[in-house]
């Protein structure tokens, strides 16, 4: 399934800092969290979930525990 370019997600860095799980991190973490790469895996990892649904994205990806529940928390808080 292909999306159009209205329904891609666009995570920012201030998306993912504005998070309440980014908020908890440690110092280290959050600078680990905010890099440009991670912030491209959590937009990737958003727009594969608008395709395939969270169940089929989180049996077949490998995701970092932090990264599913910033995801999670986006998802659920309807941020994206």
């Amino acid at each position: 399934m292909q999306l159009s370019q209205s329904n891609i997600v666009n995570v920012t860095t201030d998306t993912v800092t504005g998070t309440k799980y980014y908020k908890t991190l440690t110092f280290v973490r959050k600078n680990m969290v905010r890099k440009w790469a991670n912030c491209k895996n959590i937009d990737n990892s958003l727009n594969i979930i608008k395709a395939v649904g969270y169940e089929k994205w989180e049996s077949d990806t490998n995701t970092n525990y932090t990264n599913k529940q910033i995801i999670l928390e986006l998802l659920q808080d309807g941020k994206i």
